[in-house]
């Protein structure tokens, strides 16, 4: 948990971004921020945790703070999760770590034709990477997120860059 990495990308109006990095370099950690960040300003936030990693959920609660307007589902796979909190807990953002299948693909774009505003993460060096891999270049053509924000690492230290995407 490192509290205020995302602060810099969080003071306009929330528009759908996808964290993109390596593995290791952080997207989960920013996502976490970022999803109690939005939540602390009011946005309802639903947060599909399909292994407990982002909120650190345990039986005694959660081990991190993902903010007091966020509705957490652990244990399902982010489709159901998606389904369920979309039709259940009326989110303006929806989050979820690691776009990495077609069934994945196919949940972002129902909640993005539900009027929900996405955040998610994908593995990737940089955005231009991800046109390179059809999984991602559809997503990206379709416009289904309208910012990268990426993660690299320079000289031992994380450097972030938040770009819009082509519309």
């Amino acid at each position: 948990e490192i509290w205020g990495c995302a602060a810099p990308f969080c003071n306009q109006p929330f528009v759908s971004t996808l964290i993109v990095s390596m593995p290791g370099a952080g997207k989960t950690t920013l996502l976490r921020d970022m999803v109690r960040i939005l939540s602390e300003k009011g946005y309802r936030v639903s947060l599909c945790d399909e292994r407990g990693e982002i909120s650190a959920w345990s039986e005694s609660g959660f081990g991190f703070d993902v903010g007091r307007h966020t509705d957490v589902l652990v244990d399902l796979p982010k489709s159901q999760a998606a389904m369920q909190m979309i039709r259940t807990m009326n989110p303006q953002i929806l989050a979820m770590d690691e776009i990495s299948s077609d069934e994945d693909c196919e949940t972002v774009r129902h909640v993005i034709g539900c009027g929900v505003d996405l955040l998610a993460t994908a593995h990737a060096e940089a955005p231009e990477e991800l046109m390179r891999r059809p999984l991602y270049r559809k997503l990206l053509e379709e416009r289904i997120f309208s910012y990268a924000l990426s993660i690299r690492q320079e000289c031992g230290k994380r450097v972030y860059s938040m770009e819009k995407l082509p519309e």
